[in-house]
């Protein structure tokens, strides 16, 4: 599964919008859905540098997951994956 990264507003914490970064799932070059967001502390930061970033999904971590630290990340999270960095949009048109 791939995914890309776009770099939005939101306000979650009172009415101040800040940055996020929110994942979509990419299928066929179509942005589909939203399934979630990348660590807030990453949009504080370089939020500029990750938007537009394509990735695929390494691996999902879920309740049978023999490691109790990803079990206990996946629930802490409400959700979690592991995902390796493909490039950038324009880095895949060529």
């Amino acid at each position: 599964m791939k995914l890309k990264v776009i770099k939005e507003q939101m306000a979650y914490r009172g009415d101040v919008e800040e940055d996020v970064l929110a994942v979509y799932v990419v299928d066929g070059g179509v942005t589909g859905c939203k399934v979630g967001f990348l660590p807030q502390h990453l949009a504080i930061r370089r939020a500029d540098e990750y938007d537009g970033l394509i990735l695929r999904v390494r691996e999902v971590y879920t309740e049978r997951c023999t490691s109790v630290v990803r079990r206990n990340k996946m629930h802490r999270n409400d959700g979690c994956t592991v995902a390796v960095v493909l490039g950038d949009r324009k880095c895949l048109e060529l």
